[in-house]
């Protein structure tokens, strides 16, 4: 998939890491005509961007192939052109590891050589292990002076200078461990690192919930206070609903303001039962109307009967002034 997108993309430089990847998988399965296809795809789109580093790596690639398809010789020519452009790009590192990777096969084809061409293969792998140890001093590699040692020590072997052999072997362990314990310290690093994050990430996640803890407790309060407000202004307003059946009013002025207190009294109620009514029906907005429907259904009733007893009332009280000022006026006319 990444290699189809940087094709579709036309990225050369991705294209050919992900050649040179794939050959390298299909290499370590033992699939060496597919490893030299995608090792060959790479190295030609190195070479159209002239990128000398990438295209010494392809050589080196195709070159271990081919020396592990037993064509030292055609190997060989791949590994050394590949040798060529880093040392003339004065990459000490990769000419390092060039040259001990070169000198382990040609150990390695010695052992099958004639005895002449034996002889000139091992003494070419101790000139390359040689220099390859003197490149990774310079540069203080730690792995090139294992790969190094490590081949050097293969060499002194076939010679039969053990001592020597048995101080290069030294010198690998010794690399060898120092690798390991730089792993290791690395990889602790990582543990570290990630517990540090981790744990940063636990106490930022607490604070944000105790942060939105303490904002839900204000807006709890708040809407309480509100609730409790509100509450106790519709008890007075309809308790001033109520007195006005002592006082003089029109019964339509007295249908409109019990109209008005029961709005209020119902916008209330959807105010405090609508978290109710959003949890339950997940916010569908047929399911709120039938509720609100509903509500107003049961309000319908109850305001009708406040308005007919509130209508009631301030008619018995204009009735009950309208006889007493005529009572009054009686009286008054029987003095005179």
């Amino acid at each position: 998939l990444s290699l189809k997108l940087k094709e579709e993309m036309k990225d050369k430089i991705g294209m050919a890491y992900s050649y040179n990847n794939i050959g390298v998988i299909y290499s370590r399965q033992g699939d060496f005509h597919k490893a030299l296809e995608y090792h060959s795809l790479s190295l030609k789109l190195r070479e159209e961007m002239k990128n000398k580093k990438g295209m010494a790596e392809s050589y080196h690639n195709i070159g271990s192939v081919l020396c592990r398809m037993d064509s030292l010789k055609e190997g060989m020519k791949y590994m050394e052109l590949g040798l060529e452009l880093v040392r003339e790009l004065g990459y000490k590192a990769g000419v390092s590891s060039n040259l001990s990777a070169i000198g382990g096969w040609q150990l390695s084809f010695s052992s099958k050589a004639a005895e002449d061409k034996k002889v000139q293969l091992i003494e070419a792998a101790f000139e390359n292990g040689l220099e390859a140890l003197e490149l990774a001093k310079q540069i203080g590699y730690v792995d090139n002076l294992r790969r190094a040692s490590r081949l050097l020590s293969k060499v002194y072997k076939k010679q039969g200078k053990f001592e020597d052999a048995l101080a290069m072997k030294e010198l690998e362990i010794k690399m060898r461990d120092s690798i390991v314990n730089e792993e290791n310290t690395k990889a602790t690093i990582r543990q570290q690192m990630k517990y540090e994050y981790e744990k940063e990430q636990i106490l930022a996640e607490q604070a944000r919930k105790d942060q939105l803890r303490i904002i839900n407790e204000q807006l709890s309060r708040r809407d309480n206070l509100q609730y409790s407000a509100i509450f106790i202004g519709i008890l007075i307003l309809f308790g001033g609903v109520l007195m006005l059946g002592f006082v003089r009013i029109r019964p339509k002025d007295a249908e409109g303001i019990a109209f008005l207190s029961f709005m209020i009294l119902f916008e209330f109620l959807l105010v405090l039962v609508d978290p109710h009514i959003e949890q339950y029906t997940g916010g569908a907005p047929a399911y709120i109307l039938i509720f609100n429907a509903g509500l107003a259904g049961l309000m319908f009733p109850l305001h009708q009967f406040f308005e007919g007893k509130l209508k009631k009332r301030v008619i018995k009280t204009q009735r009950k002034k309208l006889r007493q000022r005529m009572a009054q006026y009686k009286k008054d006319t029987e003095k005179m």
